[in-house]
């Protein structure tokens, strides 16, 4: 086996996999910190058991959600655009360019820039969020493919871009949450933030979170069972779910449902959602708590005042109600762009992605941090309505081999980033 060949296989095997990658993050971490071999062996499985479940409930949340889309599809008789993270995946059919090794150098060589960026500059965060890190290398790969660049240069311009989105992006968010989050002990490592910095900036002008924040509404006592963040979501999922289903018809929605009672299996799939929930708050809490005592060694000793950037369910827990009102509004304005879209005509139509629940809930989270309940409604429906329209437009300069699973991304900064560059592109010769 060739050097080259070892690398790849190093890079494939650690850095695009989160349980790994962190794994191997606590056991550098707690070993620099002259911890004892079983505190480190101990701390470095706990730390993969918070990621592992973390993805169990990430995955059930995904799976619970991942038929809705066709089951409206068949419903409106279209050929919709799905937003979805795992669009990643479908960059590996893109021919013109070795993709596998190109992205995969973008993706180590962006993440030592990083490190060298965090370590000499004022730019202090270490992005950890590891299948977003694997995303942005292949977005970045792409961006620099359109500009006309190959090889090297591409590989090179690829991984400056890739580094400096790891860096700023957090330092910008992190003056926002560095009051809330606890001794400013890490911040977001997810690509919500476009969304957040447009919430954050107009919150404090929409509302007093000192007054109104989601997390101080009161209930009438008949609503009580509301209290409750697990009922709450769960009753909310019901009716979301059960009013989408007999909106598409029992006809569209038995493909999907099988032998079982297609309401029956409307009201399933909303509380396997909720469950999913659940489960991935239970696998932050894991993961912090490991996570946190071994970046310790990490920032004292390699990069000093390092500040992780975690994945969007870590502040989850600062503003649980907050998250609900943030996905349903966010949500609410994906739902108002489709049936606008529908309404016109429009030969795009792209419905709400089964991954809107993290980038309505992180803005939400934010949001509420600066501008209360009010604030939340009205930013989620607007960055909820935009990203169904961007989504539109990005998918029509993507690579034709993406375009025939008509899918885009998922989360908020995608279709921004990637519309912005790929019609510049456009300008100096790109041809999707």
């Amino acid at each position: 086996m060739e050097l080259i060949d070892i690398l790849m296989l190093l890079i494939g095997q650690v850095l695009t996999v989160p349980a790994v990658l962190m794994g191997l993050i606590a056991l550098v971490g707690l070993a620099l910190e002259r911890k004892s071999v079983s505190e480190v062996f101990v701390g470095t499985l706990k730390t993969m058991f918070g990621i592992i479940i973390l993805s169990l409930g990430t995955g059930a949340i995904v799976n619970a959600t991942l038929p809705l889309s066709n089951v409206m599809n068949a419903a409106f008789k279209v050929q919709g655009i799905v937003p979805n993270t795992l669009m990643g995946i479908l960059y590996g059919l893109f021919t013109p360019i070795n993709w596998p090794m190109t992205f995969s150098l973008v993706l180590a060589l962006g993440f030592v820039l990083m490190l060298v960026i965090a370590r000499f500059t004022p730019f202090k965060h270490v992005y950890l969020t590891g299948h977003l890190l694997v995303i942005w290398a292949q977005n970045f790969t792409l961006i620099a493919f359109a500009f006309g660049l190959r090889d090297i240069p591409l590989i090179i311009v690829g991984s400056i871009m890739a580094a400096l989105y790891w860096t700023v992006m957090p330092w910008i968010v992190h003056r926002w949450d560095k009051d809330w989050i606890p001794e400013a002990g890490f911040t977001l490592g997810h690509d919500e933030y476009l969304g957040i910095i447009f919430g954050c900036t107009v919150g404090s002008r929409l509302g007093d979170p000192k007054k109104e924040s989601c997390e101080k509404l009161k209930l009438p006592g008949w609503m009580s069972v509301f209290q409750d963040n697990t009922i709450s979501s769960t009753i909310v999922m019901l009716i979301l779910w059960i009013s989408m289903v007999l909106i598409a018809g029992e006809t569209a929605v038995k493909a999907y449902a099988g032998t079982q009672y297609w309401l029956l299996w409307a009201v399933i799939q909303a509380i396997t959602f909720t469950a999913g929930i659940m489960v991935t708050l239970f696998g932050v809490r894991i993961f912090v708590g490991q996570i946190m005592p071994a970046f310790t060694g990490i920032s004292r000793r390699l990069v000093p005042g390092a500040i992780p950037a975690l994945d969007c369910p870590t502040v989850y827990p600062f503003g649980p109600q907050a998250v609900l009102v943030g996905y349903v509004s966010y949500l609410a304005g994906q739902v108002a762009a489709t049936l606008t879209q529908l309404a016109i005509g429009y030969p795009y139509v792209s419905f709400p992605g089964i991954w809107l629940f993290f980038a309505g809930s992180t803005i939400g989270v934010y949001t509420d941090k600066r501008g209360g309940w009010k604030a939340v409604l009205i930013v989620g429906l607007i960055t909820g309505f935009l990203f169904v329209w961007l989504s539109s437009l990005v998918f029509q300069v993507l690579p034709q081999e993406i375009q025939t699973f008509r899918t885009t991304g998922a989360d908020t900064d995608d279709p921004y980033i990637l519309a912005l560059f790929l019609y510049l592109a456009k300008l100096f010769g790109y041809n999707p």
